[in-house]
């Protein structure tokens, strides 16, 4: 399996369009994680199809970036798979925070959607509010839009 530093792997995924999103690993032998692909070299562009391996992706790479992620993960109930939260449906799946080097935080809302994947009435209001605010990040990321998350979570 290829080992790549994170300059090396940054500069494989954005030269190379073509390569498809795939799991990021670490070698846990070294002080700092070292990304480690476990299928980099692939023939077709193939996109990951759960939103849950999306999920965790997005979550890797942001922790190799630097950001602090929050996710509220749905529990199985009698009734189903429920999200014990208090408040209004439809909020983000994934909330990124990172300090800058101006000593500002940056913030990130981030819903994520298999290709096929359409927003809620209510996700789509949690957007629209949000992005009121010219200041405020937020994204509706598919698999398709790996090179822009890779862009933005830079």
């Amino acid at each position: 399996m290829p080992k790549w530093t994170e300059e090396e792997l940054e500069g494989k995924l954005t030269e190379n369009p073509e390569l498809s999103p795939c799991p990021l690993s670490f070698d846990k032998g070294k002080g700092n994680p070292l990304p480690v692909l476990a299928s980099i070299l692939t023939k077709k562009h193939k996109y990951i199809e759960s939103e849950a391996e999306f999920l965790n992706l997005v979550v890797e790479l942001a922790h190799l970036k630097g950001w602090l992620v929050a996710h509220s993960r749905p529990a199985w109930s009698s009734k189903g798979y429920r999200t014990p939260i208090q408040g209004d449906k439809g909020f983000f799946d994934l909330v990124l925070v990172r300090r800058t080097p101006e000593g500002f935080s940056d913030i990130i809302f981030a819903e994520l959607k298999s290709e096929k994947g359409r927003l809620t009435k209510e996700q789509q209001e949690w957007l629209d509010v949000l992005k009121l605010n010219p200041t405020t990040q937020c994204f509706v990321w598919r698999p398709s839009d790996w090179q822009e998350i890779i862009s933005v979570l830079r």
